[in-house]
């Protein structure tokens, strides 16, 4: 079994990180997503929107996050929800 293979069983998506696929929120570098496997209406090879880090996308679920929305900050999307709303959805802790 090769490695991809392996890695796609586990995962359902990758983060791109060249300059082609990342944008600039604030401070915040966001990473476009691919998808590595079939599930839903999303197909392997399918671009995803954006996402901060592998903690605002689960990798568990059919989750999955429209082209042109992104999430960042401490936001969690998981188990069946698929947005594609169009939007930027950054979370950050509450200032006490």
């Amino acid at each position: 079994m090769q490695l991809r293979d392996w890695f796609s069983r586990k995962h359902k998506y990758e983060l791109l990180t060249d300059s082609a696929h990342t944008i600039k929120v604030g401070s915040s570098t966001l990473f476009q997503i691919r998808a590595l496997r079939d599930f839903n209406n999303v197909k392997a090879g399918d671009l995803g929107g954006f996402i901060g880090s592998e903690k605002n996308l689960s990798q568990h679920g059919t989750c999955w996050v429209g082209p042109e929305t992104a999430y960042c900050g401490d936001y969690e999307l998981k188990g069946d929800t698929q947005d594609f709303s169009k939007q930027i959805i950054c979370v950050t802790p509450a200032m006490e």
